[in-house]
């Protein structure tokens, strides 16, 4: 990983939008006094990748880094991995009551010209990173990022802290997963060599004993199959026989019952006479019809030469609508000038009421002018000035002797109510006088019309007496109707009794001619036209044929009875031969179930000889696969035990620490002017040589501050060089290392070696980057970055010198 940008606005001491690019650097330095705000920096690009800060105590803390009066920080890092470049960006936000959440977070890829989101949120980023980088949060600022405090946390870790390290950069832990799946295709290879030999106990008998047994019983099916095909062409003949036997037998039999029943009928020689009485009925029906026909159609003809009766209809309803008028006319003008005296009744109250109404509007308004005067007069005094014409008032005025207020106020009320009921009874005379007129107009008018209509047409007894005649003559052509209907009726049902007899008569022929082309094999006396005679012919002629006839029935039972025997005999044979070969048999079984019987008994017996040769087969294929499944089991137990207790990766981890602690050594020998190295132990601790003490052997917690700081970046400086390439598959990519100390511990000398290592570290190709407030270390680097510490916010300059 190689950060190449950081942004950040609102971040700890920088609330404005800060940019430092490291983009093309190799070595740089990050000054500035105390509290400037080195460190924020490095704070930042943990914080953008993993959501902590390293400085503070509890990981899950984060509402610090909003700087003072903001509500919200932002952090974006640009960053190179593996030839690809990726954007990390977090978003804090404070809420009103204190509280800070992380919602807002996302990685992303630059996949060519476009960029690929590869986490949407804080728990996505978190569990991504990681993986992408190959380190967690601790792992990272122990080999990639150094703040302050924790410079030497690996030279003081536990063994086995340290070795838990190792193994998680140098993936390790695919051995112990290696040595799992070894134990579980052990298990699995175990699994397949019991069922294997579970399958083998399982299997049917199968030795050669029982395959010569099956392969006879299977040989005597066989012949019992070969019997039943052999009978079927003698059983085929055989039942030729039987058929021709039966069909013989069906021929005397029909034969003797065909002569048995050639008898004449009891009724034939009445059919004749029937269907000629029948005959002469339909004949005297018909012509009584056309009788009844005729006399139906003259008076028919009668009643249309009358014409329409409608004309004398309408004249008669013509004839009274003209009385009923003229009495109605009468009556509507008599109601006409009703109405017009009622409407005068009512104009002429009306404008008495009116009259009244305005004397009673006069008579208020004086009233009411003389009581105002009065009440005014209850206040004069006599030899004082009135207060209206301020003349002396000598004489008291009598009180007013009209009636009092309330009295004449009713009286108005009354009248005006009483004009306006007048008013509508006068809206209702008009209206009444004007429907009374209308009607008598429209009456006048209808009258005058049907007078105009009747001039010279016939009286109303003239038209009654004419539709007497139409009625007349119209109910003498339906009752001659009537008659010719039923005729008809009459003349059907004797054409329908003259079929009946007719079809009697014809079933009767019919019946002889069958009975007779039934014996028509054995020449039977030819038909005569009398019915009657060729019935007494036939029925002697059968009398005589009957011995003949039974005499042959009994010769086709005769030979249909030693058919059938010849075919038990064969039967019984076949059967015999399907039980030698095994099994139950029915007694009454046919030649059919003995042949399904034989073919399901050689099914089952040779299926029996193939599933003894199956099994044999079977055998060898189980026996041959528990061996290879023993084989298999044996290799993965072998691999498991070879991996087990940690012996494999105790023995790889214990080889990368002896060589981390090698390299580191070396470096210390240089920081140090050859004075100290290092050395690992067997159980993975690490000790500090001291060669100006004959090369004595002790804990590197007897070191001082700037021995132990000399130690710690050894230590950093072999990890970030050795492990990238001993991780298993490139998983920890430390393609830069930042440190943050105080190196103003170090005296002149040893800062000198300090500034030359890490000035030979950042030529390697490797990003290194220091975090120092000594001027003399930094004037070293040939690119720095000065953080000064503004009133509202820090800013970040470039310098190269």
């Amino acid at each position: 990983m190689r950060p190449q940008r950081i942004e950040l606005e609102g971040f700890g001491a920088f609330r404005e939008l800060t940019v430092v690019d490291f983009d093309d650097l190799e070595l740089f330095a990050l000054v500035g006094p105390t509290g400037s705000g080195k460190s924020t920096l490095i704070d930042a690009l943990c914080f953008a990748l993993y959501g902590v800060v390293p400085r503070y105590d509890d990981h899950r803390l984060v509402g610090p880094v909003v700087s003072l009066g903001a509500n919200q920080a932002r952090v974006r890092v640009t960053f190179e991995l593996g030839g690809s470049q990726y954007v990390v960006a977090r978003v804090v936000r404070l809420a009103a009551d204190g509280r800070a959440t992380t919602r807002e977070a996302r990685l992303e890829r630059l996949d060519g010209d476009r960029w690929t989101t590869l986490a949407g949120t804080a728990t996505e980023l978190d569990s991504k990173v990681p993986l992408l980088l190959g380190l967690g949060f601790t792992d990272f600022t122990r080999c990639v990022v150094l703040p302050q405090g924790d410079f030497a946390r690996f030279l003081h870790d536990k063994p086995q802290a340290r070795r838990d390290l190792l193994v998680r950069l140098m993936n390790a832990e695919v051995y112990r997963e290696v040595a799992q799946r070894a134990k579980a295709r052990e298990a699995e290879a175990e699994a397949a060599r019991s069922a294997a030999t579970a399958q083998l106990g399982r299997l049917p008998q199968h030795d050669h004993d029982a395959l010569v047994a099956a392969t006879a019983l299977d040989a005597s099916a066989l012949a019992a199959l070969q019997a039943v095909l052999d009978a079927q062409p003698q059983l085929a003949e055989i039942e030729v026989g039987i058929a021709q036997g039966r069909h013989a037998l069906d021929v005397a039999t029909a034969m003797v019952a065909a002569l048995a029943a050639a008898r004449m009928p009891p009724t034939a020689v009445a059919l004749g006479e029937h269907v000629e009485r029948a005959a002469m009925a339909m004949a005297a029906a018909v012509e009584e019809g056309e009788r009844r026909e005729a006399a139906a159609a003259a008076s028919e003809a009668a009643h249309a030469a009358l014409g329409p009766a409608a004309p004398l209809h309408d004249l008669v309803a013509a004839r009274g609508r003209l009385t009923a008028v003229q009495v109605e006319a009468g009556t509507a003008a008599a109601e006409a000038a009703e109405a017009v005296s009622a409407e005068r009744a009512a104009v002429e109250a009306l404008a008495g009421a009116e009259a009244i109404e305005a004397a009673a509007a006069q008579s208020e308004a004086a009233t009411h002018l003389h009581h105002r005067a009065a009440v005014l007069a209850r206040d004069l005094v006599v030899g004082q000035p009135c207060p209206v014409c301020e003349q002396v008032v000598s004489v008291l005025p009598a009180p007013p002797a009209d009636d009092p207020v309330e009295v004449v106020d009713s009286r108005l009320r009354e009248a005006r109510e009483a004009v306006v009921i007048v008013r509508r009874a006068v809206t209702a005379a008009a209206e009444r006088r004007a429907t009374t007129e209308a009607t008598a107009s429209r009456l006048i008018n209808e009258r005058v019309g049907l007078v105009s209509r009747l001039a010279g047409a016939p009286t109303i007894d003239e038209a009654q007496r004419e539709l007497g005649r139409h009625d007349e003559v119209l109910a003498t052509a339906r009752a001659a109707r009537a008659a010719a209907t039923a005729a008809r009726g009459t003349v059907s049902a004797a054409e329908a009794a003259h079929r009946a007899a007719t079809a009697r008569l014809g079933a009767a022929s019919a019946s002889f001619h069958a009975q007779r082309d039934s014996l028509v094999s054995l020449s039977p006396p030819a038909p005569t036209p009398d019915l009657v005679t060729s019935w007494r012919r036939l029925g002697e002629w059968a009398g005589a044929r009957a011995g003949v006839a039974e005499q042959g029935r009994l010769d086709a039972v005769h030979h249909l009875e030693a058919c059938r025997a010849q075919g038990e005999a064969v039967v019984a044979g076949v059967r015999s031969l399907c039980e030698a070969a095994g099994g139950a048999v029915p007694t009454r079984a046919t030649i059919g179930d003995l042949q399904r019987l034989a073919v399901e008994r050689r099914l089952v017996t040779g299926e029996a000889v193939a599933a003894i040769e199956r099994a044999r087969s079977d055998a060898t294929s189980l026996l041959a696969t528990e061996r290879d499944a023993a084989d298999r089991r044996d290799v993965a137990k072998l691999l498991a035990q070879q991996l087990s207790g940690r012996n494999f990766e105790n023995w790889l981890v214990g080889g990368a620490l002896a060589d981390l602690v090698a390299l580191a050594s070396l470096s210390l020998r240089d920081l140090s002017s050859g004075r100290f190295g290092l050395a690992a132990t067997e159980g993975g601790d690490v000790q500090v040589i001291d060669h100006a003490n004959a090369d004595e052997r002790r804990s590197v917690k007897t070191l001082s501050g700037g021995e132990t700081f000399q130690a710690s970046l050894a230590l950093a400086l072999a990890l970030s060089d050795r492990l990238a390439g001993a991780a298993a598959g490139g998983t920890a990519r430390l393609d830069a290392l930042f440190l943050d100390e105080g190196f103003g511990t170090l005296d002149a000398e040893s800062l000198d070696t300090v500034a030359s290592t890490i000035e030979a570290i950042g030529t390697s190709g490797r990003m290194v980057g220091i975090v120092t407030h000594v001027r003399e270390l930094a004037e070293r680097v040939p690119v720095r970055f000065e953080v000064t510490r503004g009133v509202h916010s820090a800013t970040v300059r470039r310098v190269t010198p």
